[in-house]
């Protein structure tokens, strides 16, 4: 029931760039303007002995790491990404168009081209992705001082993105394909045009809107 708006993600980043954290404000940025599920943004870590192989391994944790790389970041700046929740099941993928979330754009003059590689999110401190535990306490740190409302959890920012876009106009169709919520299956060459084609619309009506509320406001 809380829907986190674009001027408290704002805040949010605001907060985490006092605080020396310019990868939390990246991953706010990225799940609230591309509606991937923070854990994905962020990554997961897994015991060694999980199916599946990965290049990013703690062997402090005796863990390895899933999630968004910057590979999955193409040359266009269109982000595909095929969701953790998704890949045993309908295999969908996430695709938005960087160029259109001013927030990411904002966030990537951060981070020049020779620092992109590897895993998108990782901490200042150890150079690796981020343990859950670790993000909560930082978002509340960073929600407390954006005073965001104390229900508001990182985890509803990509609720919170899908909402503007409705509340917007974005269709339901445009906005289930965003998310990747659509269950039917095609193949991806038909999928991935049809998915960027929504994603272009529903990034189109949440800059329009947040426009418009910019406006009515002064």
């Amino acid at each position: 029931e809380i829907v986190i708006t674009a001027d408290e993600v704002t805040a949010a980043r605001i907060a985490a760039h006092a605080s020396g954290r310019p990868s939390s404000a990246l991953a706010y940025a990225l799940a609230y303007e591309t509606t991937l599920r923070l854990w994905d943004v962020i990554g997961q870590w897994w015991p060694l002995d999980k199916g599946g192989m990965s290049d990013v391994i703690s062997s402090e944790m005796g863990m390895k790491w899933f999630g968004l790389r910057w590979e999955n970041i193409g040359e266009d700046l269109v982000l595909r990404y095929r969701p953790s929740k998704t890949d045993g099941t309908t295999g969908k993928s996430i695709i938005y168009p960087l160029s259109k979330a001013p927030m990411v754009i904002e966030e990537l003059e951060n981070w020049p081209a020779e620092m992109r590689r590897g895993p998108v999110i990782v901490s200042e401190e150890t150079g690796l992705p981020y343990v859950n535990r670790t993000v909560t306490e930082r978002w509340e740190a960073d929600r407390k001082a954006a005073n965001i409302d104390p229900k508001a959890w990182a985890r509803d920012l990509r609720a919170s993105g899908i909402t503007e876009g409705r509340a917007a106009g974005a269709g339901t169709d445009d906005a289930a394909k965003v998310a990747g919520h659509s269950t039917k299956r095609t193949t991806s060459a038909v999928y991935d045009r049809a998915a960027i084609e929504a994603a272009d619309r529903f990034a189109d009506a949440r800059i329009k809107g947040r426009a418009e509320g910019s406006q009515s406001t002064k």
